[in-house]
């Protein structure tokens, strides 16, 4: 995270981009997703959001600023919808896209109403700057620092098989001789639903590094 935001920061300084905290930003959301198709995922959604919240902010503060009682529905219509569709939280990635449509339409809106002649300047420093943090969270997270959910699934799995099959023989041996359980039992009992809900995670997030790896999510 400390590298992708360094190198962040040296790109909007070397292109000359006006906002560099949107670009570190970018960086600091993405990178929480941990893994390689998280962080992709994310990026897309985030890019995808971005440039369609700028160009709905241009047009708002374009043609409406000057008729508040079409604008101000209009842009609140805009934030209602957005805010809702993000409410609607799943599996799929695309609730994030609508997160950023109504964000940065908010930030194009907020910053381009004072002077809406800059208003199309600001909506193309907001979509590079958001591009310019993804690609770098995309190019440390899959070439300098890269992390697999689907390696990592296999590892959390293949212990998991290790401690129920532990499982499986302290229990038959408790059963056997007819004694109560140890505490080794109760522990392995207290301890794997938190393992269960790694594999979970892990499961969701390998599904977005590989297609070979989703088709095969049955088995």
């Amino acid at each position: 995270l400390g590298l992708a935001g360094i190198l962040a920061l040296y790109a909007t300084e070397v292109l000359r981009l006006p906002h560099a905290n949107w670009a570190i930003l970018t960086v600091l959301v993405l990178m929480n997703a941990q893994y390689i198709g998280s962080i992709a995922v994310r990026a897309i959604m985030r890019v995808l959001g971005t440039i369609g919240g700028a160009a709905v902010g241009v047009w708002l503060v374009g043609n409406y600023t000057s008729t508040p009682m079409i604008f101000l529905p209009v842009f609140f219509l805009v934030l209602a919808i957005t805010s809702y569709k993000y409410g609607q939280f799943g599996a799929r990635q695309a609730p994030y896209a609508y997160y950023l449509l109504g964000l940065t339409t908010l930030s194009v809106v907020t910053n381009g109403i004072a002077a809406p002649d800059q208003v199309w300047q600001v909506g193309i420093d907001r979509t590079e700057e958001i591009l310019l943090g993804a690609m770098v969270a995309l190019l440390v997270s899959t070439i300098l620092w890269p992390r697999s959910a689907r390696e990592e699934f296999v590892a959390v799995s293949r212990e998991s098989l290790e401690t129920i099959g532990e499982l499986v023989s302290i229990q038959t041996e408790a059963y056997a001789l007819g004694t109560e359980s140890s505490a080794n039992l109760e522990e392995i009992r207290q301890t794997f639903p938190a393992r269960l809900s790694v594999l979970r995670n892990l499961l969701q997030a390998g599904s977005m590094e590989s297609t070979f790896f989703a088709a095969r999510l049955s088995n």
